[in-house]
């Protein structure tokens, strides 16, 4: 499994799992970063999640890209924001977003 570089921090207590495109990206991120930032991680954070036998943070699958996810968080979290270079990006960004 690919660890994102961005968002590997030890404290955190969630994972979201990228589609595979060819192998999917875990990143560790903070459920009250994500629900601060958006309703649909709020509402989606009260919905139960098992955790995995290696890895006691519940694991959520989700169907964006790797890239998709990175532009999202580095949007959500304090950092400097992606840089976006094409239109199918941005397009695949606002329909994460939204």
């Amino acid at each position: 499994m690919i660890i994102s570089h961005l968002f590997n921090s030890s404290s955190a207590d969630l994972v979201l799992r990228s589609a595979p495109s060819p192998d999917p990206v875990d990143f560790l991120v903070h459920r009250h970063v994500l629900s601060a930032a958006s309703p649909f991680f709020e509402l989606l954070f009260t919905l139960p999640q098992a955790p995995d036998d290696d890895d006691p943070r519940p694991i959520v699958d989700v169907a964006e890209s790797a890239e998709t996810l990175e532009a999202l968080f580095r949007f959500m979290y304090p950092m400097t924001s992606p840089t976006i270079n094409t239109r199918d990006q941005l397009v695949h960004l606002l329909d994460t977003a939204t």
